[in-house]
C-alpha cells in the first residue's frame, strides 16, 4: 500500500514538471514578463470599457427618444 502511495505521488510529480516544461517551450510562463501581460489586459480593459459606454449611450439615446414620444415631441 506504501508503494502505491509513492508511486502515486510521484506520477502526479511528473504529470506536472511536464506540464510545467512544456508550458516553458511554448512561451505561457517564463518568457512572456509580466509586463507584456500587464498591457495585454490594460489593452482588453480599454476595449471593454469603450463598449461599455457605447451601450449605455445607445441605452440613453433609445431612452430619450421614448420619453420623446410619450411626450408627443415630433422629433425636430
Amino acid at each position: 500500500m506504501t508503494i502505491v502511495l509513492i508511486l502515486v505521488v510521484l506520477a502526479i510529480g511528473v504529470l506536472f514538471g511536464f506540464a510545467a516544461h512544456v508550458d516553458a517551450l511554448t512561451g505561457r510562463i517564463g518568457r512572456q514578463p509580466a509586463r507584456a501581460q500587464f498591457e495585454r489586459l490594460r489593452r482588453e480593459a480599454v476595449a471593454l470599457r469603450a463598449a461599455l459606454r457605447r451601450a449605455w449611450q445607445a441605452a440613453c439615446r433609445a431612452n430619450a427618444r421614448a420619453g420623446a414620444a410619450r411626450l408627443g415631441a415630433t422629433g425636430k
